[in-house]
């Protein structure tokens, strides 16, 4: 029963590590001169065809921030979002997966402690 146990228990951990998303990569960013605690990870997913991005808000404060992804294929696209501290979010990215275009730059356009 044991050994039972233990190789469902091994197929469990190798199917949810191969259906893992893949983080392509994550762009952390500087403002008048000093790093802030924010991120962006750039993900695709593990069934391929698109991705997604993931804003990180690494701060004990809520923040307002505003960014715009550019894209190898020349397109870009922009957005802004309030966080709380602490708090992630994701949003969709097609052209984030290596197969639809990538990622080529991340620009922070702003950054405001609320």
């Amino acid at each position: 029963m044991k050994r039972v146990t233990l190789i469902l228990l091994l197929f469990t951990i190798l199917i949810f590590t191969l259906g893992a998303d893949q983080q392509l990569s994550y762009w952390t960013f500087t403002v008048n001169g000093r790093t802030v605690p924010f991120r962006i990870n750039i993900y695709e997913y593990s069934s391929g065809g698109s991705g997604y991005y993931e804003l990180v808000n690494e701060s004990s404060n809520t923040i307002r921030v505003s960014w715009t992804i550019y894209f190898n294929n020349g397109k870009s696209s922009s957005g802004s979002h309030t966080l709380r501290p602490g708090e992630k979010s994701t949003g969709s990215c097609y052209s984030c997966a290596t197969g639809n275009s990538g990622v080529s730059d991340i620009e922070l356009r702003k950054y405001e402690v609320q």
